[in-house]
């Protein structure tokens, strides 16, 4: 082996072999042992003596239970190789393995994939920081064993770098969560571009073309990488080393027309701008188009020039909105529902520290609709710096007056929005609607945040400065940032007097009730991002959240806040929670609704189909707006609105019904929210007459969309497997 001491000591490296058992740790072992050379194990017995398992009981069980290392030369490098176990019964080898390594080799069999004891040691890699090379062993088995094609095996590769490479993802997610909820439990004017570095997404850990990935018969001592081809081709093709290392692992090509590597053919998004493409929660591709016809269009050619490949399509999915039911004629009757401190919400964390109070009222249909127009510039507003959010908004113009501010602009549109809804109600009245456009403006400056995702159409108001507390607990005063930005707030120290004495005499609960303010936005935007109904997004609505801590016990010993956070978790998680739950049983509270897309419809048809024509327009949900002959021809104009869910295959009816002759044009249109309650249970006599006893009702529409909804996400629904049950009898009777 030489002598150790003719080493720098920065020339000697500590590599560990990380696997499952059986994976071929000991087996690449003895290759790696009889490549370095010296005469220690001979070539022709590699594989097969299992140097490394030193003990009689490893060579009888074929097992490796104790690590075991051994200095071996490679170049000008002197590298300790560590050999570990693979049974989870000694872990403990494992660990002190990688804590005693600078790198380590993660072996993963080819045919058994990822196994349990993958996940731990890639965790310890982590841990300790190890550079890692991810090795495939045993995929001669791919072709003796699975007799898989080339493509087969490409794809059964390809699977498994995927999946070490999600299990690091995983790892590293853990940390990027911590970081940014340390980075939110700070002071806020600490939060900077240098400490959004780490919010950066990171490349895949394991990649062959970075030469961290080999393929490797262990058995046999042979093995390869992207390098040894990409040089292999490089003098075959003329193409440089460096581009062909990139382009022999991926989806590219040699085209020998042109005599270069090409890449996959363009995806569907980017050949028809139109179309949009993302991937849901569950892991599916959705893919949203103009319309249906558009769509059948990108499915035909994402089988037949794109994919190729044969694809499961669902039926349409169509979006909705949840809401509450309220009187959008007059924006007076919200006001005073929230005015009543009776009407709220009430939950409580599991260690029943903090007690949250919810109300919930909506806001008024125009303002609501300025701000789902509006969401880009409401993101600049809000999420960026004021100088940034003024320069982005100056792209969007074209709807302002020339050398306004932009941000001024965007506030009068809420404020006209708001006189719109206010004056069409009380055009008499002036007194009243001077009454209620302060108290909406009074709102406006309690701005704390819009969602979901911080541009939603629902705003999250701070709670009330003179809310009641009681002497041990403290009120988590929140934030009216968001109002300064749109200019509703000019200065916020008034704000920040109420705070100080709200706190006086308590300043550690001052200092965890500001800690615990991004955790009352997240539940809110939790909440509004998924509603009760059936977890679409909310719309138009606001919500009043009080959120009171109260301090330890002062009795409690020391260790009773530890005990606390394992049983329930984290206080911030409790607080997140509690306020999701209560926003979500507001709604609930308030005779929610189900909100839908509407199509504006123009119908062109002769007289003669007049009939049919209303015939499926009815069928379809359809409202009629009007109706008008064109002058000098036979033909009606009629326009209509009709649902986005009622939309599919109402061409080709109409079509049908009215042998051709009638024509349809449908553009998306606005938001309507539908009267019917899902909940409804007949109560009065007129209505128990009508509809019967509630056992004998029917679902509405509403609770029919809502129910279609949750199957689709997998989430339970309340039905009645079967409604008219008779008893068997038999055909004979004994007497």
């Amino acid at each position: 082996m030489g002598n150790r001491g003719d080493f720098d000591a920065r020339k000697i490296r500590n590599i560990c072999i990380l696997a499952h058992v059986d994976h071929g740790k000991t087996t690449l072992a003895d290759h790696l042992i009889a490549a370095s050379g010296g005469g220690v194990l001979h070539p022709e017995t590699a594989g097969r003596l299992r140097f490394m398992d030193y003990l009689d009981e490893e060579q009888r069980r074929a097992i490796t239970m104790k690590s075991s290392s051994i200095a071996l030369r490679y170049e000008d490098y002197s590298v300790n190789l560590i050999d570990s176990p693979g049974h989870m019964d000694f872990c403990s080898e494992v660990s002190t393995a990688a804590r005693l390594s600078d790198g380590a080799l993660v072996l993963v069999d080819a045919v058994e994939g990822v196994h349990i004891q993958t996940h731990a040691v890639l965790r310890q890699a982590w841990i300790e920081k190890l550079t890692p090379c991810l090795v495939l062993n045993k995929i001669d088995r791919l072709i003796s064993e699975l007799k898989l094609s080339p493509m087969e095996a490409h794809t059964r590769l390809l699977r498994i770098v995927h999946e070490v490479n999600g299990i690091v993802s995983a790892y590293q997610s853990e940390k990027y969560l911590s970081d940014v909820d340390s980075l939110l439990a700070g002071p806020s004017g600490d939060v900077g571009d240098e400490n959004l570095d780490f919010l950066e997404d990171e490349e895949d850990t394991f990649q062959p073309q970075k030469g961290n990935v080999a393929f490797v018969c262990a058995l046999d001592g042979w093995g390869f990488g992207i390098d040894e081809f990409a040089e292999f081709y490089a003098a075959k093709l003329g193409a440089s080393v460096a581009a062909l290392r990139k382009a022999l692992w991926g989806p590219q090509y040699y085209n020998p027309k042109t005599k270069m590597i090409m890449g996959k053919k363009g995806l569907l998004n980017r050949a028809d701008p139109f179309v949009e493409v993302t991937v849901s929660s569950r892991g599916e591709h959705v893919l949203a188009a103009a319309g249906e016809v558009h769509l059948e269009r990108c499915i035909k050619d994402l089988k037949e020039r794109f994919a190729k490949v044969s694809l499961e399509v669902s039926p349409p999915l169509v979006s909705y909105k949840e809401t509450i039911e309220g009187e959008e004629f007059n924006p007076l009757d919200s006001l005073k529902s929230v005015s009543r401190s009776s009407e709220y919400v009430e939950k409580m964390t599991p260690n029943g520290r903090c007690v949250v109070r919810v109300q919930v009222m909506k806001l008024p249909s125009t303002l609501t609709k300025v701000l789902d127009e509006s969401a880009e510039l409401l993101g600049s507003i809000v999420g960026g710096k004021p100088g940034q959010s003024v320069k982005t908004m100056e792209t969007q113009r074209s709807s302002m007056v020339d050398n306004e501010n932009p941000i001024e602009a965007f506030k009068k549109r809420i404020l006209d929005a708001l006189d719109h809804d206010i004056f069409s109600v009380n055009e008499s009245d002036k007194d009243r609607v001077e009454k209620c456009k302060d108290k909406w403006l009074e709102f406006l400056r309690r701005t704390w945040a819009f969602g979901p995702r911080q541009v939603g159409p629902n705003i999250l108001f701070t709670p009330d400065s003179g809310s009641n507390n009681t002497d041990c607990s403290v009120l988590i005063q929140g934030s009216s940032h968001v109002s300064e930005r749109l200019g509703f707030v000019v200065d916020s120290d008034d704000h920040d007097v109420v705070s100080e004495t709200s706190f006086e005499g308590k300043p550690s609960l001052c200092t965890e009730a500001q800690s615990l303010e991004s955790s009352v936005v997240s539940g809110f935007q939790l909440a509004t991002a998924a509603g009760p109904l059936c977890d679409e997004p909310m719309w138009g609505l606001a919500f009043i959240v009080e959120a009171c801590i109260s301090p330890l016990d002062r009795l409690s010993n020391e260790s009773e806040p530890s005990q606390q956070s394992e049983q329930y978790g984290m206080f911030t998680g409790q607080v997140m929670s509690a306020v999701k739950d209560a926003c979500r049983a507001a709604v609930l509270q308030k005779k929610p609704r189900l909100v839908e897309a509407m199509y504006f419809c123009e119908l062109n048809t002769p007289t003669e189909y007049l009939g049919p024509m209303y015939a499926v327009l009815a069928r379809r949900r359809a409202r009629v707006l009007k109706e008008e002959m064109n002058e000098g021809s036979p033909l009606f104009t009629v326009h209509a609105y009709v649902p986005v869910s009622e939309s599919f295959g109402f061409a080709d009816e109409l079509r049908k019904g009215t042998s051709g002759g009638a024509s349809a044009l449908l553009v998306l249109s606005h938001w309507e929210a539908l009267a019917e309650d899902p909940f409804f249970v007949p109560k009065t006599e007129e209505e128990i007459e009508e509809f019967g006893d509630g056992a004998s009702v029917l679902p509405n529409t509403a609770r029919k969309l809502i129910d279609a909804v949750r199957r689709r996400k997998g989430l339970p629904v309340e039905e009645k497997v079967v409604r008219h049950a008779t008893k068997q009898r038999t055909l004979a009777r004994k007497v």
